[in-house]
């Protein structure tokens, strides 16, 4: 029973950090665009 709730906590946090990465690349694109916009 606890190796079932650690190995689904386990697999939250990988989504969680694949989510963070993500928004990262995102932000960073926007940020991108956003530069891009205003010098253009």
């Amino acid at each position: 029973m606890v190796e079932m709730q650690r190995s689904e906590y386990a697999a939250e946090r990988k989504t969680l950090m694949k989510l963070r990465d993500g928004m990262r690349k995102f932000v960073r694109r926007y940020e991108f665009i956003a530069q891009v916009g205003a010098a253009g």
